[in-house]
């Protein structure tokens, strides 16, 4: 049963044994939690020495974004867009730059190509 809790577990699912893998959804709290375990089970009992490995739920937004529209065209955009990186850039692969309707990403459309990891800063067309 998904999200059944007990003292500082909780179950996100039963895999049949013919099984190895386990797509854990997306947006699922980690609460307090720390670790993601697998146990074995029997029909009886489920066994107490689980594997486990560390929960890594990483968080990697960019800040400090600047924009100066260099042109002078209306409905046209141009010019040097700018951002911090996170602090914690290891699992990032590439930027990727949008024009959306609001600041959530509605109706988002990509501009340019993929900005490569290490660049803080990009021209927009």
């Amino acid at each position: 049963t998904i999200g059944e809790r007990s003292v500082n577990r909780t179950l996100l699912g039963v895999v049949a044994s013919a099984q190895s893998f386990f797509m854990v959804p997306v947006d699922t709290s980690i609460h307090d939690t720390t670790h993601l375990l697998v146990h074995s089970k029997s029909q009886s009992i489920e066994h107490r020495s689980p594997a486990a490995i560390e929960c890594f739920d990483a968080t990697a937004s960019v800040t400090g974004v600047s924009f100066i529209d260099r042109d002078l065209d209306l409905g046209e955009l141009g010019g040097h867009l700018s951002w911090e990186q996170p602090q914690q850039a290891e699992r990032i692969q590439a930027y990727q730059l949008y024009l959306a309707m609001e600041a959530s990403g509605t109706n988002k459309s990509q501009v340019g190509l993929e900005v490569p990891v290490g660049a803080e800063f990009t021209h927009v067309p």
